[in-house]
This record gives C-alpha cells, structure tokens and sequence, in this order.
C-alpha cells in the first residue's frame, strides 16, 4: 500500500507539472495575440494636421445622413398603438353588440388617425353583468391618450346604456 501511495503521488506530481506547463504556453501565448492586437491599433496623432474630406466624401456621407433622417420622419407618422377598451353597460338587460356599435359610430369615436378592430368581445363582469370588450388603432402622431379618454366620455354622456369605460391595455405596434 505504502508503494502505490508512492506510485500515485509520482504520477500526481508528472499530471500536475503537465498541467503547469500547458498554463504557461497557453498564458504566453494570450500574451502575444494581446500585444499584437494594441500594436495594430492605430494611435491617433492630435498634433497632425486634420484630414480634408473630398467632395465625393461630402456627398456620400450627405446622402447617408439624409436617409436616416427620412427613415425617421417615414417611422414617426406611421407609429401606431393598440387600444383594448372595457364599456361597461348601465343594466343587465342591455343589449351588448348594440352597445358596442354604437360605441364604434359615436361621432367623437370617427375621427382621423382612429381605426376600429371589426370585433367587439363580450365578457361576464360581475353579479350578472357583463363588459364589452372594444379593440381600435390609433395613430400617434393624430390621436393621443387624451383625445381618446375624452372620445369615450364623451360617447359615455350621449349613449344611455353606456355606464362607465375602462381602458384596459394600450400597446405600440
């Protein structure tokens, strides 16, 4: 026993100065790609004189900055978001789609830059009521958060089973 004791330590040691001389390749060669990378960058002078652009240079780089530019104004006209509104009816006995249509028509509820989602879902609420669900788009740029809060009071006002709303999601597209 005292022999293979011997015999593993031995052989523990040859493992271990193997091991100690890969690291030390490996580490040397880290070494090397390292200080070949900062020698092939390219120091900047700030003391050289500064580099002229040439026309076409100019042009291109004019042409570029003209097109992200019209890709950002192309984006902010078409940015969109999704309402998922709850209209709660004044009873038990009002007739859901009605109401819900007749959300849709209300006069404040067709402006510009507001566009209805064809269904309306309806949903058991509490002690035998029931909500309906209704789901338009809006653009942004026409149509804020405000302008629709208003549109629903409004249409809440002049429709009599219309009770209360309740804006329940609002998402960009």
């Amino acid at each position: 026993s005292n022999r293979q004791n011997t015999k593993k330590n031995i052989y523990n040691k040859k493992n271990n100065l193997k091991m100690v001389q890969l690291l030390e390749k490996y580490t040397a060669i880290q070494l090397e790609e390292e200080e070949e990378e900062e020698s092939s960058d390219d120091e900047i002078d700030f003391n050289a004189a500064p580099v002229e652009e040439t026309e076409e240079e100019k042009k291109r780089l004019e042409a570029i900055r003209k097109a992200r530019q019209e890709k950002i104004e192309s984006k902010k006209g078409k940015e969109r978001c999704q309402y998922y509104v709850y209209v709660y009816p004044s009873g038990t006995d009002v007739d859901m789609d009605k109401l819900a249509n007749d959300v849709k028509k209300h006069p404040k509820t067709q402006m510009e830059g507001w566009e209805w989602v064809e269904n309306h879902k309806i949903e058991p609420h509490v002690f035998g009521l029931k909500k309906v669900m209704v789901i338009f788009n809006v653009f942004e740029n026409v149509v804020t958060n405000d302008m629709v809060e208003a549109a629903f009071e409004d249409a809440g006002e002049d429709i009599e089973e219309f009770s209360s709303h309740e804006i329940a999601s609002q998402s960009k597209l």
